[in-house]
């Protein structure tokens, strides 16, 4: 749980598009880690990311998804010295 920016600027093209946001948010995943010898292995993790927003402005705690949301994977190598 945490804050989670949004941000998206125009690149000179025709398209003109301009995001700049800062909501809560979440992060949920999971990964792993295989040695394939002492010294040598190989490493994964995939992650959901969602914002979270109050859809009615009051003085209430109402939380909502946001439409912001995407998945994150990384694959790496692991060296132990």
């Amino acid at each position: 749980m945490g804050i989670i920016k949004s941000r998206l600027g125009n690149d000179g093209s025709l398209l003109k598009l301009h995001v700049d946001a800062t909501d809560w948010g979440f992060n949920v995943g999971a990964g792993a880690m295989f040695f394939l010898s002492d010294r040598f292995g190989l490493r994964g993790d995939l992650r959901y990311f969602r914002s979270l927003q109050d859809n009615e402005p009051d003085d209430e705690f109402d939380v909502a998804f946001g439409d912001f949301r995407f998945w994150r994977g990384t694959a790496g190598i692991t060296i132990r010295f």
